[in-house]
């Protein structure tokens, strides 16, 4: 296999473009000599002479020209790979895989990422919608670069991004610790601990009929009459048909983003994370 280093291409290109050896080397800002056993050393590396004289000037031979040919070809592409390597070490370019519950892809931080897409169009952006637990599962595997959870999380590399409160929702009742009977988050989610503590400060135990981890699922079923539940403001109130809170919100939901290990110092996952 051929041992041909870019600088010697573009040695080439340059004494193709000049036709004088001197005059490239000039141009490139290398000393004669050097440019001169580069290149004969490029003859030797592929068998072939790659120049005739024609007084001083250096003329391509028909191989010459192929080779040349290949070399403007390669120092374009690498060229190109340099740009996108800066672009991705500067955060402008590349693979960007995300993680977020629901409601931070619907409403939280979807203003946000759209913006995120619009100013950095070159970067590829794959969103992954799920629950807590699943999506940190997802980081600690590597399959995700970063994720935006319930918190708290107990990671070095989590980072808040908002906080919303989580207020209780269903028809009006004068005593609300005898509202029954209640459709919640699922049992053992981030957010149902929180659900759980808040409405045991205020002496409700919920009888739960129904669960899901989808909140405008929860909010239909509240419209339905199944009973009460317990919502961000932002899935309960938005839409033709809102729900009404019932007394002060119970809890407070924080919202914060977590790299994979891989990906703590990428540039492009730190650009992502600071736009929220």
């Amino acid at each position: 296999m051929y041992d041909i280093r870019l600088r010697t291409l573009s040695y080439l290109v340059a004494v193709s473009r000049t036709g004088h050896f001197g005059d490239a080397a000039v141009d490139l800002g290398v000393s004669q000599p050097a440019l001169s056993q580069a290149l004969a050393r490029l003859e030797g590396e592929v068998g072939v002479a790659l120049f005739v004289k024609a007084g001083r000037a250096r003329l391509l031979t028909p191989a010459g020209e192929h080779v040349v040919r290949f070399a403007e070809s390669v120092l374009a592409q690498a060229s190109r790979l340099e740009s996108d390597l800066r672009a991705r070490a500067d955060g402008l370019a590349g693979t960007l895989r995300v993680g977020m519950i629901d409601a931070a892809a619907l409403y939280l931080v979807a203003a946000s990422v759209q913006r995120f897409r619009d100013e950095r169009p070159d970067v590829e952006l794959v969103v992954t919608v799920d629950a807590s637990d699943a999506l940190l599962a997802a980081l600690a595997d590597n399959r995700l670069d970063v994720a935006l959870v319930v918190g708290p999380v107990a990671d070095e590399r989590a980072t808040s991004i908002v906080t919303e409160p989580l207020g209780i929702y269903g028809p009006p009742i004068d005593n609300i610790s005898e509202a029954q009977p209640w459709v919640l988050y699922p049992a053992g989610s981030h957010t149902r601990a929180l659900v759980d503590e808040g409405l045991a400060l205020r002496s409700i135990r919920p009888e739960v009929h129904a669960e899901s981890d989808n909140p405008s699922v929860l909010a239909q079923l509240v419209r339905l009459g199944a009973g009460w539940t317990v919502l961000p403001a932002g899935i309960a109130e938005a839409g033709p048909e809102p729900l009404v809170r019932v007394g002060k919100p119970i809890a407070q939901r924080e919202i914060v983003g977590v790299t994979s290990a891989e990906a703590a110092d990428d540039a492009l996952t730190q650009a992502f994370l600071a736009g929220m």
